[in-house]
């Protein structure tokens, strides 16, 4: 019990300062700066993440002003996620077990570095589906009032990290549907959906942002078969780099003896088939699935501890493991990788802020659809910045803050986000961003145009429509559209087909600031284009040279 005591002490102490170290060297990457910026203006809901990221951001932030503080929480997430399995677990040798969670890469580095101490949703959400599961264990041997609050925090708190977690509620009904029929049950349901109301709210102030981009607005380039083999041949890895493929293996196999495993072999299977389906539809990013690792851990561990042939098998493994993970883990502290890889020119941001902030003196920068760059800029550099969305990029969270409000009429710094000619350019790695100077800048991002088209649209190739529109504003920001007359406004159609523009067009219909009302309704033509098919269909407001705005919902056109 004594060596015990030891082995643990030693175990989490090296984890958690290791990873603090890492965490205090390391440059924050776009995401985790974009998260930062969360913090700053803490909401119940943001365009692509539920709040719980913004929250452990702002408190760690708050004790210590540097990177490690916007990662601080994170690291605290996972050392908290490996302590509740191991309570759950109640390992017989905890060096096996230790072996296993330090072979799990994605806690220390990540898939292409997504994991570890990184500043991530999946931390959080990790931590309450552990607790989700240690939890559920207790009810479904004894419904105690306690254990029915908690539970009803921790699923909360699991849907307040990450949207994921409803596929883990989702999956763990459908393995005990006797669970309906329980009062405790929905006592649960109403009380969860009591606390998480707040963001449901939020969604609805807001007209479902993170909804109608994750199931309708999100466009992908259509499928690819790549696609698919990327999702099959990759998952081991997201775990990995060796013990993931046996772990999979092991929670594929494994016959559950009870109630609580059965949910877990549910959550395995079902999530993989959710996602493999999902590739269809467009790439599935490598981490959408570390809703696995809770119980792939548990299952995992349980085969391999009544094993000893897979105990070495996960020995061998480990030893092999871990000299890769720290090799990577001591080049990623020391910032040691080259410039050709795309991870070390994401950690470079420093240098180019610096040098972006001398050129641009004080004045506020706007990067066009880049909402990664301007968060990481305005960390780094303490000048405000914001990203400047068009039809080619998407919406984002400073489309919500509508950011570009406060700067209209003012001198700014524009970042492109692709090579123009005539453009000074900084370098970034190997790459270039092309920047210059607009004064009296003005922008229509918040302009909201409808139109009485009912998708979907049914027209013959380049014929012609004759539709209504009318304009508003998305918010109370209102816009003088005609300050800069080097700057008119003026509306634009596209058509995109997969995600890539097939058409664009001017209507040479400028639009003045008298226009704007419930009651004005203006017409304007529309040119199909020339060959069949299903495209999607974009109104915008193109502001002097700047490429148009989303102005308009997407409205499904059929060329037939």
């Amino acid at each position: 019990m004594e060596n015990n005591k030891t082995i643990r002490f030693v175990f989490y102490f090296l984890w958690v300062f290791t990873l603090l170290l890492q965490a205090y060297y390391v440059e924050l990457r776009g995401d985790e700066a974009y998260y930062w910026m969360y913090s700053r203006h803490l909401a119940w809901g943001y365009f692509d993440h539920p709040p719980v990221t913004a929250l452990l951001v702002k408190a760690g932030y708050f004790i210590f002003q540097n990177e490690l503080g916007v990662r601080l929480f994170f690291i605290l997430c996972s050392t908290a996620t490996i302590w509740v399995m191991e309570k759950m677990i109640q390992p017989a040798t905890l060096k096996l077990f230790y072996a296993v969670v330090l072979s799990i890469a994605f806690l220390q580095i990540g898939m292409v570095f997504g994991g570890g101490m990184f500043a991530i949703p999946d931390f959080p959400l990790l931590l309450f589906t552990a607790l989700f599961f240690y939890l559920y264990k207790q009810y479904l041997e004894q419904s105690s009032w306690h254990v029915v609050v908690f539970l009803s925090v921790v699923i909360c708190l699991m849907l307040l990290s990450k949207y994921h977690g409803v596929l883990i509620l989702g999956f763990t009904v459908l393995s005990n549907l006797a669970l309906l029929k329980r009062k405790s049950f929905w006592l649960i349901v109403g009380l969860a959906t009591a606390l998480f109301l707040p963001h449901l709210l939020w969604q609805v102030a807001n007209d479902f942002p993170s909804v109608n981009y994750h199931l309708f607005e999100r466009s992908t380039k259509g499928y690819s078969f790549s696609y698919t083999t990327e999702y099959l041949f990759g998952q081991p890895f997201v775990l990995g780099p060796f013990i993931g493929l046996l772990l999979i293996y092991l929670g594929v196999v494994f016959k559950p003896a009870d109630l609580f495993e059965r949910s877990l072999k549910f959550l395995i299977i079902g999530t993989y088939i959710f996602f493999f389906l999902m590739t269809f539809k467009g790439r599935v990013e490598g981490n959408w699935t570390i809703i696995t690792l809770v119980p792939l851990l548990y299952v995992g561990y349980r085969s391999i501890e009544s094993n000893v042939k897979l105990k070495k098998i996960t020995y061998y493994s480990f030893a092999i493991s871990i000299v890769l993970i720290l090799s990577v883990r001591i080049l990623l502290t020391g910032n040691l990788f080259p410039l050709s890889l795309a991870l070390a020119r994401s950690l470079q941001a420093k240098q180019w802020t610096k040098e972006l902030k001398q050129i641009s003196k004080e004045r506020p920068v706007a990067f066009m659809n880049s909402y990664q760059r301007a968060s990481l800029y305005e960390f780094y550099s303490g000048v405000p910045a914001f990203s400047l969305n068009n039809v080619w990029g998407r919406k984002n969270q400073y489309t919500i803050w509508d950011s570009e409000a406060a700067f209209q009429g003012k001198s700014v710094t524009l970042v492109a986000n692709s090579p123009i000619a005539y453009y000074d350019s900084i370098r970034v790695g190997s790459e270039f961003l092309p920047y210059s100077f607009i004064d009296n800048f003005r922008s229509s991002s918040n302009v909201l145009i409808q139109s009485d088209l009912a998708p979907p649209v049914i027209i013959k190739p380049s014929d012609t429509v004759r539709i209504n529109i009318k304009f508003n504003y998305k918010n109370n920001n209102i816009r003088e559209l005609e300050s800069n007359k080097d700057y008119p406004s003026m509306i634009l159609y596209s058509f995109f087909q997969h995600g890539s523009d097939v058409e664009m067009r001017s209507t040479n219909f400028v639009l003045r600031d008298s226009m704007f009302g419930a009651y004005q309704s203006f017409s304007l033509l529309i040119t199909a284009p020339k060959i069949q098919g299903q495209y999607d269909f974009y109104l915008s407001v193109g502001t002097g040279w700047l490429p148009p705005a989303i102005n308009s919902e997407k409205i499904s056109f059929i060329v037939e």
